[in-house]
This record gives C-alpha cells, structure tokens and sequence, in this order.
C-alpha cells in the first residue's frame, strides 16, 4: 500500500490509498466516525476497477486521531490473529 496525502492540516487531511479497496476503507472510516473528536471521516472511490480509494477526513486533530483509529484496528487484528492461532 502506497499513502499519498493530497491536503494536510491540523484539522483536516485527505489521502489515497493505493492498491487498497473497499476493504480497509471501510473499517479505518469506521473507527474513524466512532470518536467524537472527528467532524468527518468519508471515502470515495470512483470506479473499483480504475479508481484509487480518497479518503477525507475533519477533526479537532486529524493526526491523532488517525493514529488512535489505526491503534485501535491492529488491537483487533492482533486479537483475531490470537484467536485463529487458537483455533
């Protein structure tokens, strides 16, 4: 996966996700709009054959909570990780 940030501020940031889909965007948005911190977390993909996904994000600090979002996922990845070992 390739990051490319298109706008960054302290309040406000978009970025591509490329060789990424639907998959991964639709959990970090996820994550992303359960804090109260973020104004918005969306993402747009134009066409899912061509199109690289765009993510958009507002918040009081969209680094951190961006970081808080990608923590939070690989505790549960982690915790997923644990429990196919167990199976």
């Amino acid at each position: 996966m390739e990051v490319k940030i298109t706008e960054n501020s302290k309040d406000r940031m978009s970025f591509e996700l490329i060789g990424e889909d639907h998959t991964l965007c639709n959990v970090l948005v996820k994550k992303l709009q359960e804090s109260k911190d973020v104004k918005y977390a969306v993402y747009s993909i134009e066409h899912p054959l061509v199109s690289v996904p765009k993510l958009m994000i507002e918040a009081k600090d969209v680094k951190a909570a961006l970081k808080k979002a990608i923590s939070e996922l690989s505790e549960q990845a982690d915790e997923l990780k644990k429990l196919a070992h167990n199976l």
